[in-house]
């Protein structure tokens, strides 16, 4: 009896991994301040990548910074300011 429990048990954990691993696709985070910091190296990757700022947007690279396109690169403004 003990052992058919355990197997139920275990069997329930991997039920409960398998939905919590679904809905991990569905996670949309919200708040007023959000932060991410990574001590290492942080990567953010999918088919498509859109970042928008009601206001202001601003990429900083402390050594470097650059922005790579195997295809067509547009940069648009009213004034585009280079150097």
């Amino acid at each position: 009896m003990h052992e058919q429990q355990v197997e139920m048990l275990e069997q329930r954990v991997k039920d409960l991994e398998g939905m919590i691993e679904e809905l991990m696709k569905f996670i949309a985070v919200d708040g007023d301040n959000l932060s991410i910091r990574a001590k290492g190296n942080l990567s953010i990757s999918g088919l498509n990548v859109s970042v928008a700022a009601d206001a202001c947007a601003s990429v900083k690279g402390a050594a470097s910074a650059e922005l790579l396109a195997s295809g067509q690169t547009t940069v648009k403004g009213a004034m585009v300011l280079i150097n």
